[in-house]
């Protein structure tokens, strides 16, 4: 079954490209990327910044990260107008997640933190999704 158009293998293809770029943003030393670089970075799809299939890839990595003990890979992603996340989706799913969620900017540092030194430590156990 297709989601946003893509089959399920270039939806996979898709999560596992943007899953090494994220991971190549924690350990760098800028942290962060903003929605519209990586949306031009993406080689394996066409996608815009702000756009439905980009932030569901978004969520599941999270998600997926999140339950394999590697926090919420999404919190690399940011609005390059503000410098950080787009607070609704990331505030949302942190909360499902089970983020204390009652002061957003420290929640968001939290996770930034947690993923950046996973990965920096971590670095070159870089894996695929299966």
């Amino acid at each position: 079954m297709k989601k946003y158009g893509f089959s399920p293998e270039d939806w996979s293809a898709l999560k596992n490209e943007i899953r090494s770029i994220l991971i190549r943003t924690a350990t760098s030393a800028e942290q962060t990327i903003s929605y519209s670089e990586l949306a031009e970075t993406v080689e394996s799809a066409s996608l815009k910044p702000f756009s439905q299939p980009l932030f569901a890839v978004l969520t599941e990595l999270s998600e997926e990260e999140d339950a394999a003990g590697r926090g919420m890979l999404s919190a690399v992603v940011i609005r390059k107008d503000r410098r950080k996340p787009r607070k609704s989706g990331f505030i949302r799913l942190a909360a499902k997640l089970e983020r204390d969620v009652s002061n957003a900017r420290a929640c968001w540092d939290a996770e930034i933190e947690r993923v950046c030194t996973y990965w920096s430590a971590h670095s070159t156990k870089i894996t695929h999704l299966s």
